[in-house]
């Protein structure tokens, strides 16, 4: 298991969703700041040295409220194409939030 961690953060896929959410006015409102992700993720990361995919999952946590980011993905020549979902709860009802960005 641990591997997989390394290789999320290591491959950038994590980090580069977080880099993503992160501005967005919407999810800081419902959030606070700081965002925190919990030290386990959910998922699968594979590739080879032209091309990666991932798909995973990992609690995040804010001052406000806790969800979850949802994260789906290739990489290609230096560059990620992300799908991001941030889930959580407000009021009793899901609430999802949904990006899909570039990023190098």
């Amino acid at each position: 298991m641990l591997s997989s961690q390394v290789m999320f953060r290591a491959l950038g896929p994590l980090d580069q969703a977080l880099q993503i959410i992160i501005p967005i006015r919407r999810w800081c409102k419902a959030f606070g700041k700081p965002i925190t992700p919990a030290p386990f993720v959910t998922g699968k990361i594979s590739g080879s040295d032209t091309s990666s995919s991932a798909r995973f999952s990992v609690p995040i946590f804010g001052p406000k409220r806790n969800g979850d980011l949802q994260v789906s993905g290739s990489w290609r020549r230096g560059i990620w194409d992300l799908s991001v979902h941030v889930v959580y709860d407000e009021n009793g009802e899901e609430q999802t939030i949904r990006i899909t960005q570039k990023m190098k």
